[in-house]
């Protein structure tokens, strides 16, 4: 807290978390856009759905998720239709964690190519049977609801 009560100091903050009803929301993101003296806007994971930010132009993760579509949502925020700026993304990651190593992947499910750094999802498949009986079931329902959808 003691970042947070600095850079306070010198500038005003909106601040969205899971305490602030989310009816109240729509204004912290106004005074962000339109309180020259409020040049920051910290969040929690509450206010990653639902808010637009494209008046904003720099993101700061301080906690990255496992999930790479958290992320994304996150950026997602502020880069998005009426972004007139290049958009920033800052990371903050610790030492000595998965996150500081650049060969590791982000999550047990995704592998990084070591020659181009990619990501790719690296889901189980099913075996043929179990991919057999899916289909048939799938197959089953999707006959079920014939005519009885408009």
């Amino acid at each position: 807290m003691k970042i947070i009560d600095r850079v306070s100091s010198q500038t005003a903050i909106s601040r969205v978390h899971g305490g602030v009803p989310s009816e109240k929301r729509p204004a912290l993101v106004e005074r962000f856009r339109d309180d020259p003296a409020c040049r920051v806007f910290l969040s929690t994971d509450a206010g990653s759905t639902g808010l637009n930010l494209q008046h904003a132009s720099t993101v700061v993760n301080m906690d990255l998720p496992w999930n790479p579509a958290v992320l994304e949502q996150r950026i997602a925020r502020i880069h998005r239709m009426g972004q007139t700026r290049p958009v920033q993304v800052i990371n903050f990651v610790a030492k000595g964690t998965i996150a500081n190593d650049p060969n590791a992947a982000a999550h047990p499910w995704i592998e990084r190519d070591p020659a181009t750094g990619a990501q790719n999802l690296k889901v189980p498949l099913p075996s043929p049977e179990a991919a057999r009986q899916l289909a048939n079931v799938l197959s089953a329902f999707a006959d079920s609801l014939r005519g009885k959808i408009a």
